[in-house]
């Protein structure tokens, strides 16, 4: 079966950043499945699967435009230590969570000086060009239910896989801490 919208397709994947550098593996965490056609994924990856079949092995290098976007300064915020009290110790790279009306945002420390403490709204590969190495492992007809899920969710996959988005901190983020039985 060819990929197209509303096929659940499982992958292994590999990413690595314009350096050639590791970013993340499907080998650390499972293979990938998502809800084809849903844009559940970066543009630019889900266009390249568009078509492809079981055992395909292939490798697509994407622009920032068709990954994690452009770099906006503009998410980029100052707070002083008082403001994130209650974090504890406070790492450059951390992750926090928070909500505003247009929804849940993961902020990266991304600079301690002082008593300024820096947060950057940005994906992480927001701005740089990356490369995936890909082999298409499972493509088959998505069930009623899945198709049905909330637009906010992904497919509930029974092999393991990371299941939720590509907007998440990491390639793959297997919670989607909705309630639902998805895990």
């Amino acid at each position: 079966m060819q990929i197209k919208d509303d096929t659940v397709v499982t992958f292994d994947y590999t990413v690595l950043d314009e350096n050639g550098d590791l970013v993340e593996s499907s080998k650390d965490q499972g293979p990938m499945c998502y809800l084809h056609g849903a844009g559940r994924i970066i543009p630019g990856l889900e266009a390249a699967l568009d078509g492809k079949k079981p055992r395909d092995t292939f490798s697509v290098t994407l622009p920032p435009e068709e990954a994690y976007g452009i770099r906006d300064d503009t998410r980029i915020h100052v707070f002083t230590r008082n403001e994130l009290s209650g974090l504890g110790e406070i790492k450059i790279g951390m992750q926090l969570q928070a909500e505003d009306d247009s929804g849940k945002k993961i902020l990266t420390i991304s600079k301690i000086e002082d008593d300024e403490i820096t947060l950057d709204e940005n994906h992480p590969l927001a701005g740089k060009t990356i490369s995936f190495d890909v082999t298409i492992t499972d493509v088959r007809p998505a069930t009623n239910e899945e198709l049905g899920h909330p637009a906010d969710h992904d497919v509930r996959c029974t092999d393991n896989c990371s299941a939720c988005d590509l907007n998440a901190p990491s390639i793959g983020d297997t919670n989607c801490g909705c309630g639902c039985d998805h895990q």
